[in-house]
């Protein structure tokens, strides 16, 4: 596949222009920095072909990621994702007890025995059972920023479970 092919295949794959009203100079500027992008992209792949030891990339690392990451570099932001993680969270009760997700995550991270801490609570939006009492209230530590290992653990290791109606 020459350069040209795989250029427009990748520009055709995201599209930042959104039709809206028909201004010319609208079109025109939206797929100049569509080109733009891809051809940053294709600099990026190259040079992280030629020098793998400056990067350590996801498995996974492609033009949505690479646009993602352009983005947050662009703007300063650290984590898009981390602020709007806490917007839905409210606590829940189940109607039988569960095994609390992050503290079988800490005691993994930390190479303990499993704790086996049942709870009775759960966050709706996250769909995950927490303990909160007034000893530990892991509910409020899975949702801060120290919670983000233990987040990542759990996605990784499927603990995030269908919770019962």
């Amino acid at each position: 596949m020459g350069g040209v092919d795989k250029s427009d295949q990748l520009l055709n794959k995201y599209s930042s222009y959104i039709r809206s009203q028909f201004h010319w100079w609208r079109v025109l500027l939206c797929h100049g920095l569509d080109i733009m992008v891809v051809n940053a992209l294709l600099i990026f792949q190259d040079f992280a072909q030629k020098f793998p030891e400056h990067f350590h990339l996801p498995s996974r690392f492609g033009q949505l990621e690479f646009r993602e990451s352009l983005v947050t570099s662009l703007l300063g932001i650290e984590h898009m994702k981390s602020h709007s993680h806490t917007v839905n969270c409210v606590p829940d009760f189940l109607p039988k007890r569960l095994n609390c997700c992050y503290c079988a995550a800490v005691a993994h991270l930390d190479a303990q025995l499993h704790p086996h801490v049942k709870t009775s609570v759960c966050c709706r939006h996250c769909q995950v059972p927490l303990c909160l009492t007034e000893k530990r209230n892991c509910f409020a530590k899975w949702h801060s920023p120290e919670g983000s290992e233990a987040r990542d653990w759990s996605t990784q290791n499927s603990r995030k479970r269908k919770l019962p109606n």
